[in-house]
């Protein structure tokens, strides 16, 4: 629902995109985004050239996006800006800029290297053009992005992009440990995890009783 809201943000705000690429690793998702949006009607209505393209199935999904914009490459999102190419500006911009003399905000840049202190604590970033950003939490918000295989290792299941179970089943190839969520089904919506965490308590519920009476 998220990504389906973001894409009808999209499509009928004032300033619309000349290209629209939404990607995934869930073919069944992708076509039914294709159903609710059909590209061509999209073009016709819009004039927004609109992709549905499965990431999961690239051999190296950067050069394959990248030839969709002709070798240009994707912009990032990025808030409105004005006419004078201004970011908008709340209270909270304002006082940090009072502070240290400049908007702290920053897009559009790569981590090159990160610094730390002695013990080993971040300290610093710095970017690709070679700028420092004192830092001292960095979260890559990339989602999901497979099963880790040292987590996969130290608990001796086999994996692919995700845990591997038998067809319908949350039993991993070790007998005793069970899956569910991402980690089984790959990157979902929540009520999906929720469903199989149930799903997984009643199989393991059997396993360990040999019956259950979970519903």
């Amino acid at each position: 629902p998220m990504g389906l809201g973001a894409l009808t943000y999209a499509l009928h705000r004032d300033r619309k995109p000349g290209l629209l690429v939404v990607t995934d690793i869930n073919q069944d998702r992708l076509d039914r985004a294709a159903a609710l949006f059909p590209p061509a009607q999209v073009k016709e209505e819009t004039g927004v050239e609109l992709h549905f393209v499965n990431t999961g199935d690239m051999e190296d999904p950067v050069a394959e996006l990248r030839a969709i914009t002709g070798g240009k490459g994707l912009a990032a999102n990025l808030p409105d800006m004005d006419a004078d190419g201004n970011l908008p500006r709340d209270y909270a911009q304002e006082e940090a800029e009072a502070l240290f003399g400049s908007d702290p905000r920053v897009f559009r840049q790569s981590v090159a290297s990160l610094e730390t202190d002695e013990s080993g604590a971040l300290t610093g970033i710095v970017t690709k053009d070679g700028t420092r950003l004192p830092c001292e939490l960095l979260i890559g918000a990339t989602g999901f992005a497979g099963c880790r295989a040292d987590v996969c290792e130290a608990f001796g299941v086999e994996r692919d992009k995700t845990v591997r179970t038998e067809p319908g089943r949350y039993r991993t190839s070790v007998p005793h440990i069970f899956t569910a969520g991402d980690m089984h089904r790959g990157q979902s919506l929540v009520v999906h995890a929720i469903a199989e965490g149930r799903a997984a308590a009643i199989e393991v519920d059997r396993f360990l009783m040999g019956y259950t009476n979970l519903i």
